[in-house]
Formats: structure tokens, sequence, C-alpha cells
């Protein structure tokens, strides 16, 4: 199937690029079409970069509801981070930038490069978050559904869209706490050609180099980009004794997409798209443990095609993705006496993404949206161990299970676009769990143009991955865990000052947990979570700018306990603390040159002590970081970032520390 849909693929790449040549000679000629061009044209100086956070009234999203809409016009909850805004994050890690935003925590991010990095989305658990790439969801079959942020770089995203509270009607599975959209550049406008480039230097021998570079050639257009990352790192397990041996953890990776857009008609639009990501890392034996000889290859490709018709101001949508992932850990244990001197963990996993939806404008006061989805995953894996007993092997042969849906939800606003109502529904067909139902409920009312109110009720599905069901750790009896969510917002916008306020309550039963004592997963009864949050944007004067948001989180499960098989009951999540504060100061000091000051504050949390042993309480942190960037043209700008100004020491997982203070300079480069 593989082999077909890309030799078909690579067929229709070389009759497009055909068809491409003849289209010019029209396009040069049609002045209407280079004035539409120059309008639509993003080229745009540094110095024009706006930098406010994005919760504002006017903002047009389309992960709410899969079409481009304003903010003001739908109940849900969503922060838009713009191209402007990543750029001035440039020397972070993507994860490092969601892990400043509100009602996001990202466990590892100041973590060695290659560190797993679950995403904590109001107090929900990892996994409960989706993650999608330009509105398809992409995960890894072999690791509970989760996608690791380490195959994504922050040079290739365009925008960020963070959808919050229950997601699984519009979504489906997994979109339990909510979804994080990844939107990948779009053709630059009128030009013809384009070429940027990326280059970076910083602590830990960490050198990146990128470069994107595509055409728009009338009817066809295409974006290729390359990153590379090479770093020396640092060992992220804690070294505790007084010799300090623990060796540093390297890392080589590579990002490499190519994207193909033809405009068939004024109506018609197609894309075709690769991205092949991998990394290799060293990392550590476990909590407070080094390992020299441990390495783990990380491998994702993914494939597909994105079809849009317009019939008038109503659309059809057609998605078709294929996506691969392999990991390859190895432990060759000869450097030091273990118990295991070789072992061999071999995951493949494959799933493929089939989607058809409409969204019809039935007035002006009425829109329908109306999909069907089909997900389909399989898994393999391979362990090979060699100790003193002889070798043993733990096979998991081919492994799969469907999961179809139908999807509508209707759109309602009154003729003077104050008050606004989304009503949707979900009907799931899993392979092993049959039947299931999910819906959501998004009124708002917009006062006036600076003031509103908005508000949801809504239900989750999550059904088991295949590791949890049938790997060495997993298990066959697993429930599909469900949700209800409620949510109430207000918010107001003026020229100097910006609020958003939102309080949400989430019920999780049949949660699925790992069991720290059988090591096996299990369905805990039930989870309560009640939170608040609050967004701030001060324009303080015309060049100084102030930044505030901050999450309260009050988790209670009901479930294993970690140090018995006896049911207990615990007045917080692992990991997840209960305030969570971000701060930033932005200043002009010239046209040219812009800074901003940041800090970040993590209330003390709980995290897994050990084999049957009580939870260790982490200590309370505030970490610190600068970020400097000058505009010498509107070609070129040059970046200075520093994170963790005061080298605080702390640890986000028991037994594994922290990035210390570390630099970076680079620039950027428009050609």
């Amino acid at each position: 199937m593989k082999k077909f849909y890309l030799l078909f693929a690579s067929l229709s790449v070389v009759y497009i690029t055909a068809k491409s040549q003849t289209s010019q000679l029209r396009i040069k000629n049609d002045s209407l079409v280079k004035n539409i061009a120059r309008k639509r044209s993003i080229d745009k100086d540094f110095n024009k970069q706006d930098y406010s956070n994005q919760f504002l009234l006017d903002s047009v999203i389309v992960t709410a509801n899969k079409f481009p809409q304003k903010q003001s016009a739908t109940g849900k909850v969503i922060s838009l981070i713009n191209k402007d805004q990543l750029i001035l994050n440039n020397g972070k890690t993507i994860s490092e930038v969601l892990n400043e935003q509100v009602g996001i925590q990202i466990g590892g991010a100041f973590g060695s490069l290659g560190t797993l990095m679950p995403v904590y989305t109001r107090g929900a658990a990892s996994g409960r978050t989706l993650i999608l790439i330009d509105g398809i969801p992409i995960y890894n079959p072999t690791q509970n559904n989760e996608f690791d942020l380490n195959l994504l770089n922050i040079q290739n995203i365009e925008r960020v869209e963070i959808l919050k509270g229950a997601q699984s009607t519009l979504y489906g599975s997994d979109a339990i706490a909510g979804v994080i959209n990844f939107m990948s550049p779009k053709p630059q406008g009128s030009r013809q050609a384009f070429l940027n480039a990326q280059l970076s230097s910083g602590s830990f021998n960490t050198n990146k180099a990128g470069i994107e570079w595509g055409a728009n050639l009338g009817k066809f257009s295409f974006i290729v980009q390359n990153n590379f990352t090479n770093s020396s790192g640092f060992s992220y397990a804690k070294d505790t004794f007084t010799n300090k041996t623990f060796a540093n953890n390297p890392f080589n990776g590579y990002n490499n997409n190519v994207t193909l857009n033809y405009n068939i008609s004024p109506t018609l639009t197609l894309k075709n798209y690769y991205r092949n990501s991998y990394y290799k890392n060293n990392i550590d034996a476990g909590a407070f443990v080094d390992e020299k000889d441990f390495t783990s290859s990380n491998n994702n490709f993914v494939t597909g095609i994105y079809a849009n018709l317009k019939i008038n101001q109503s659309s059809l949508t057609f998605n078709y993705q294929y996506s691969e992932n392999k990991i390859l850990n190895i432990n060759d244990s000869l450097d030091r006496p273990t118990f295991t001197t070789f072992s061999s963990d071999r995951y493949y996993g494959k799933s493929e993404f089939l989607e058809l939806y409409a969204h019809i404008k039935i007035s002006k006061s009425f829109r329908l949206l109306a999909g069907i989805d089909y997900r389909f995953n399989n898994i393999n894996s391979q362990y090979y161990s060699l100790s003193a007993f002889g070798p043993f092997t733990a096979d998991l042969p081919d492994t799969s299970v469907g999961l179809g849906a139908l999807y509508s939800s209707l759109y309602w606003t009154n003729k003077s676009e104050k008050l606004n109502i989304d009503l949707g529904g979900r009907i799931n067909f899993h392979s092993q769990y049959g039947d299931n139902s999910t819906f959501t409920f998004n009124p708002s009312y917009n006062f006036d143009n600076h003031f509103r109110i908005f508000g949801s009720v809504s239900s989750g599905f999550r059904a088991p991955s295949l590791f949890q069901l049938y790997s060495s750790y997993g298990n066959a009896n697993l429930n599909p865990e469900k949700s209800f969510n409620t949510e109430i917002g207000v918010s107001q916008s003026h020229s100097i000052l910006k609020t958003r306020l939102v309080y949400f309550n989430r019920v999780i039963e049949n949660g699925i947990d790992f069991d720290y004592v059988n090591f096996k997963y299990f369905n805990y009864n039930e989870q309560r979570v009640n939170g608040l949050e609050i967004e701030n944007n001060l324009q303080i004067t015309k060049n100084f700018n102030f930044l505030l948001n901050y999450t309260y989180i009050d988790i209670k499960e009901f479930g294993q306990s970690r140090i018995t098989s006896n049911d207990t009951t615990y007045q917080y999540g692992l990991k997840r603390p209960k305030h969570n504060l971000n701060l930033t100061l932005g200043y002009k000091f010239l046209p040219s040159l812009y800074g901003t000051l940041s800090a970040k504050y993590l209330s003390s949390r709980y995290d897994v002590g050990g084999y049957q042993s009580p939870d260790i309480l982490l200590d309370a942190y505030w970490i610190f970081n600068a970020h400097l960037q000058y505009t010498y043209s509107s070609k070129l700008l040059i970046y200075l970032d520093c994170r963790n100004l005061t080298d605080t020491q702390f640890y986000e997982t028991y037994g594994y520390q922290n990035s210390p203070m570390n630099v970076t300079l680079g620039l950027t480069l428009k050609l």
C-alpha cells in the first residue's frame, strides 16, 4: 500500500510540475492575479513584528471548528502563538515555548535534548492532549499514542493554536484535555522564489542549522525545509556521587519536510506533503543512575494528501495521512557490570488517517460542519537481552485496531453577531469497544467590541493504546476513558489592557494509569479537576509591555495505591503543581533592538518515589530567562537567548536534573 501510494504521489508531482510551467505564461500577463498576490504578501520587515499575547477578540483561528473564524465567534478557549512570537523565541525548542503558555506544562522541557516530554494540559495526565499538524492527528501508537515533541523543529512551524477543554467531538480519541495544532508555512505571497536560513550555536556544543526554500510558480508552489541539530548534551540523571563521572547525553537529529501545493482552479486546491524526522541520543539507566552506552534512535515518516473544494461560501475537505514510527533502544552494558550485559528493544508503529468533512453555510446565521474519519493503528516489537542466565526474547506480533466516527456541529449566530452557539455530537465505532458518543455545547456572548462571556459543556473519550493493551506492561481488560467537562470565562480587550479569566472543571471515569506495584496499566475509579486560568497583557508604554499568565489546578484521584495494591485517594496529580506562573517583560530599546526578561514559577508537586515507596514532594522553583534580538535589516536578524539565568537547580522528574544556565547565539536570514 505504501509503495503504491508513494509511486502515485511521485507521478503526480511530475505531472504538476509540468503543468505549472505552461501556466506561468498566463500568470505573467494577468495583472489582476499580480495585484491579489501583492496584497497577500507576507514578506514584511522584522521591525513590524507583533509580540502581544494573541487572545484578542478579532484573532482569526481555524482549530476551534475546522474553518477560519474570529475568536469572538466561538465559545471555545483557544490561544494563538503567531510567527512573530515564534521568532522572538529563537534559540528555544518548541517544548520550551509551549511550557510558557497558560494551562500547559511540558514535562522535561528543561531536560537534555531527546528527553521524553509529556504534555499536561489543565492538569490532565500525559496522553490526554492530542497533537495535530495542519489539523491532522499525529501520534506514535507504540508509545501510548503520544507524539514525541523532539521530532518537531520550531523553525518549521508558522503558528500554533492551542485549543483547551474536551475536543473529542471534532478530533476524536485522546482529545480529553485539548488539542495543540502546529501549522506549517504556506507559499510566501507573490515571491516567485525565496530562501530563508537559520544558524545558531550555544552551550553544550549545541549547533543548529536550517534552510527553508521554495517558489510560487502561479498555480504550483512548493516549500522545502531542512534542519539539523547536534549537541554534546549533559547528563540528565542526577549525579549524587562525589566523583562526578556521569557521562553527557549527546544528541544528533534532522528534520526534512517537503510540501507541494497545486491550485487546480480558483475553487480546487491540492496539497501533497512528506515529513521525515530523526534523532539519536544517549539516555541514562534511570533516576540517579548513569549509563554510558545506552542509546535511543527515533524516526518518524509522514506523507499525505489534502484536497479542498470551495463551493460559494461552503467547502468540502479530504485528508489522507500515512505515518510510520520506528524506535530502537540498545543498551550495551559491558563498560560496567550489571545484571543484563546487552539488550535490544525495537518498536514499529504504523498509522493511517482518513477524513472527509463539509463546511456548509446554510444562511447568514447558520453554519453546518459534518464529517467522517477513520484511524487505523498497527504495532509490533522485538526485545532481546543477554545476561548471565543466557538470552531472553519477548516479541509482540503485529497487532491492530481501527476507530471510525461520524461527527457534526451546528453553529448559530444572531443578527447582531453578539450571541453565538455551537452544538455538536460524535459517534465512534471502535473495533474492540464498540459504539460510544461525545457531545459539545459552546455558547458565547459579545457585549460589545471589548467585553465577552463564554462557556462550554462537553464530554471526552480516550481509547487505550495498543501499547497499553498488549505490551509487556499491557492490560487487555482496560476500559476506555471518559470525561465530562464544564468551563466558563470572561474576557476584555482594550488598547492598554487585555484580560481573560477562565474557570474549568473536569471529571474522568475509568482513567488509565500505570500501577507502579505490579507494573501494569489499570483503570482508576475517578479523577476530579478544578482549575483557573488568568491571562493579562498590559501595554505600559508604546515600547514597554508586560505579559502574565497563571494557572491554578486542584486534582483529586481515586485509584491504585503506589505502595500497595489497595485503593487510595490522592489529593494531587503526579508532576503537576497547583500553581504555575509565567511573567514576561518586553522592551523596545531602539526601533531595531528588542529584549525580554521572563520568569517562571512552579509550586511544589509530587513524583513517584520508587518501587513500593511513598511519593516524593519536589521543591517549588523560580527560573529566569532573557532574550535580545537586533534587526540589522529587513533581511537579517541576530539574537541572543539565555535560559536559567541564575543557574537554578531543581527537579522536574525525581532523580533527573534540569539544564544549567545555557546561552544561544544565532541569526536568521531572508534572501
